[in-house]
Order: structure tokens, then sequence, then C-alpha cells
């Protein structure tokens, strides 16, 4: 059984040797932002990645890397943009 969330705290991933596929809604605009008419500005998206170190499995590891990737500024400056559409 599944329950809809309004917004979910994870993102549906599914992974091979050679493809990470992560999927995520799309963001909308609040409704009670003014004006609220469709010539709005599009939004932007940019994906980042950041790699694990291979082959350390240790919990503090693990822990520093999402300390990496915590924030706006920490993934600009730890990840690399491979998308932005």
């Amino acid at each position: 059984m599944e329950l809809a969330m309004k917004t979910a705290p994870y993102l549906p991933s599914m992974f091979t040797e050679s493809i990470v596929i992560v999927e995520f809604p799309l963001a909308s605009w609040p409704l009670d932002v003014k004006p609220s008419t469709c010539d709005r500005f599009p939004l932007t998206y940019e994906i980042y990645e950041y790699y694990l170190p291979g082959k350390d499995f240790m919990e503090q590891t693990a822990f520093d890397s999402l300390r990496l990737m915590s924030g706006v500024s920490a993934i600009e400056l730890n990840g690399r943009k491979v998308r932005t559409f």
C-alpha cells in the first residue's frame, strides 16, 4: 500500500553498474504568489553529481560525503554540474 505524500523526504532511484536514474518531481509556483498568471519566468534546474570514495565503506566517510552535499553552496563547490534544464 502506498500513501500519497505532499513532499516526499526521499528520491526514488534505480541503478545498474553503469547508470543511476533518480526521479524527482518538478517544482511549481505557489498558488498564492501574485500575479497568478501564466507569464511567470520558467524554473531552471541544475543537476549535480558527487561520487563517494571507491571501496571505502566506513560510516564516517559516508557522513562526511553527505556533509559535502548538504546545501546549495556546498553542492556547487563539491559536486560536478551534469545538466541544466
